[in-house]
This record gives structure tokens, C-alpha cells and sequence, in this order.
């Protein structure tokens, strides 16, 4: 007699994150929806979050209609887009300031 074992696999859901390589904080500002920019420390990577105050994922789930990650210390614009943020954006902001997503 044969058993045959099955695996249930739940796929998480994608989740929109920002990783900050450099040594200075970032702040990340989403642009044409109501969101309060979100700080983001250094050498850490953390969730974006939503207009409804929780992270931004699932799949085809997007919010705003672009961004803009400046240098917190100075407000000098490290990078934008003018693409929403959606549940598998990941942005990251380099050692040397460059950004990419």
C-alpha cells in the first residue's frame, strides 16, 4: 500500500519594503495620498505603510501615485518615482545615496 503526503503551502503575500544601506536615516514620503512620511534608520529595512495605517501587500494592492526618499538630516531628495508603491515594491536606498525600486 502506497501513502502519498501532502503539503499545504500558504504563499505570503508580498510586502512593500524600503532598505536603507546608508549610515543616515531616510525619509520616505508617498506623493498624492493622505500618509505621514515615515522615517527609516539606518543600515535597517522596514514595511511601508499604508494610507490605513498598516504595511501595503498583497498582490496588485498599490497606494499613491509615486514617492520621494530624501536624506532626513538635510531634506536633500535622494530619489523619486512616479509610480505607486504596491505590495511588491521594494526600494532601496544605497550606501552612496542612489536609489533604485
Amino acid at each position: 500500500m502506497t501513502t502519498l503526503t501532502g503539503c499545504i503551502y500558504d504563499r505570503v503575500p508580498p510586502q512593500a519594503m524600503l532598505v536603507n544601506s546608508r549610515n543616515a536615516p531616510v525619509t520616505l514620503t508617498l506623493t498624492g495620498v493622505d500618509v505621514e512620511p515615515k522615517e527609516f534608520p539606518a543600515s535597517e529595512g522596514r514595511a511601508v505603510w499604508g494610507a490605513d495605517g498598516k504595511p501595503i501587500k498583497g498582490d496588485g494592492v498599490c497606494e499613491g501615485d509615486g514617492f520621494v526618499v530624501t536624506d532626513t538630516a538635510t531634506g536633500a531628495v535622494l530619489g523619486t518615482s512616479d509610480e505607486p508603491v504596491c505590495g511588491d515594491t521594494l526600494i532601496r536606498v544605497k550606501e552612496d545615496g542612489t536609489v533604485t525600486y
